[in-house]
């Protein structure tokens, strides 16, 4: 049923969404690629070849959110050691939008996640067969 699939875009979305809180902390921001980077490097080495194109429709959206919230954290971990708090709050209208953007296409990329991906994995698949 199409609600199972919503469900899950929203499961997908929170998960991704608190990865992304992770990033947008001053100083944890460079865990995310981290993290991020180990795991794609153990998917790489561990699965077939063929389920790796069902990663491109939602990763690309995904990954670059993540990094963009992660920019954002090591921004404002600048702009505090450098003292500049009241730069931040001057800029409190850049970090809210980005800050938007960045769960804008964390959702986005859930639901292609849900929607697009595993059709994706399916032509590669069979493709294989």
């Amino acid at each position: 049923e199409r609600g199972d699939f919503v469900g899950a875009a929203l499961l997908i979305f929170l998960n991704n969404a608190k990865v992304a809180g992770i990033g947008l902390v001053p100083g944890l921001g460079l865990l995310v690629p981290l993290i991020n980077g180990a795991a794609l490097s153990a998917f790489v080495r561990f699965f077939p070849p063929w389920v790796l194109p069902a990663l491109l429709p939602h990763g690309i959206p995904e990954l670059y959110a993540l990094l963009r919230a992660s920019s954002l954290g090591l921004e404002a971990l600048l702009d505090l050691r450098r003292e500049r708090l009241r730069g931040i709050w001057e800029k409190k209208a850049y970090y809210a939008k980005s800050v938007l953007k960045v769960f804008v296409l964390l959702l986005l990329a859930a639901f292609i996640e849900v929607f697009v991906s595993p059709l994706v994995l399916f032509l590669f698949y069979h493709a294989q067969l």
